[in-house]
């Protein structure tokens, strides 16, 4: 059942994970047209939140 659920984390990490990229190529590109502050702030967040998911997904697959 542990373990399951554990699939079930990585799946949707890596899901998310693969959205973010999408999102952070979109966001870079608009970024070096229209580089206002607000969007380099959502950038920055954004990469984080996608270096944040990586590393939960190591550390579970690490755990398997």
């Amino acid at each position: 059942m542990l373990s399951m659920l554990l699939d079930h984390v990585v799946q949707t990490a890596s899901w998310v994970r693969a959205v973010m990229s999408l999102q952070l190529i979109t966001l870079q590109i608009k970024v070096v047209v229209m580089a206002p502050v607000h969007r380099a702030v959502l950038l920055v967040l954004l990469t984080l939140l996608f270096l944040a998911l990586m590393v939960i997904q190591v550390s579970l697959l690490l755990r398997s």
